[in-house]
């Protein structure tokens, strides 16, 4: 189905007249791991007394004392009542009583290596610093390769197996080697090999883009000019002709 779909679309630039001065990029956002068991996040908290839902809606979500939001083997914990803050040692505790699901329990400290900013920590929950953002978590976990995060069943125990075998999840870090994407580059300005590469980030995608494109990002950010623009990506130049 994907190469009937390149197929397509190089048939479409050949009609134009442009595909030999067209270079092309492809990549997707992750890959998967093969999942065998679940861990019912959200049924260990309620039932620790951390958190009072199984479930969210808008309501729900707002008012509970720890929100857990999960995608596939990641979970962002937020701690919204002075008792739930000063319980997170022991739900730290709690958590990596879980070994065989649980893979890692990360604070604050532990964020800035994986490129994510801080809580914000001020009254009103803005950020008052560069390093902080208004939805960063108070805990991440992380799941096993083999395990990932759910919520809401109320007969189910905390970890189980899943009956109609394997599935395929994401939400891993993308250093876990089953979650890395594809990256394919060809045409004018790249270079002509064979072979693996250094390992790239998606962030990395658009100002390899914009060089071959000869496009320049600002300086400062447009809507705050006294902020200068800082690029998260690089441009990969191993990718580029000598």
């Amino acid at each position: 189905l994907t190469d009937r779909a390149l197929g397509r679309v190089v048939k479409a630039y050949q009609g134009a007249g442009i595909w030999d001065k067209t270079a092309v990029l492809i990549t997707s956002d992750h890959g998967f791991a093969e999942v065998t068991h679940t861990m019912d996040l959200r049924r260990l908290l309620k039932k620790e007394g951390y958190s009072n839902y199984l479930w969210y809606n808008g309501p729900r979500a707002k008012k509970d004392e720890l929100v857990s939001l999960f995608n596939g083997h990641t979970a962002f914990l937020y701690a919204r009542s002075p008792r739930v803050r000063r319980a997170l040692p022991a739900l730290v505790k709690l958590l990596k009583g879980y070994p065989g699901c649980v893979e890692r329990v990360l604070g604050p400290r532990a964020y800035a290596a994986l490129g994510l900013p801080l809580p914000a920590r001020a009254a009103d929950g803005k950020a008052r610093k560069p390093t902080e953002h208004r939805g960063a978590p108070d805990l991440i976990v992380l799941a096993k390769p083999h395990c990932l995060f759910r919520g809401g069943s109320k007969r189910r125990p905390v970890v189980y197996e899943l009956k109609k075998g394997p599935i395929g999840a994401h939400g891993y870090p993308p250093r876990h080697r089953p979650l890395r994407a594809l990256l394919v580059a060809a045409g004018p300005g790249l270079a002509q090999r064979k072979g693996a590469l250094k390992v790239a980030d998606l962030v990395d995608v658009a100002p390899t883009a914009a060089h071959l494109l000869g496009l320049r990002w600002p300086k400062t950010f447009p809507a705050f000019p006294q902020r200068a623009f800082t690029l998260d990506g690089r441009i990969l130049r191993d990718l580029l002709a000598p």
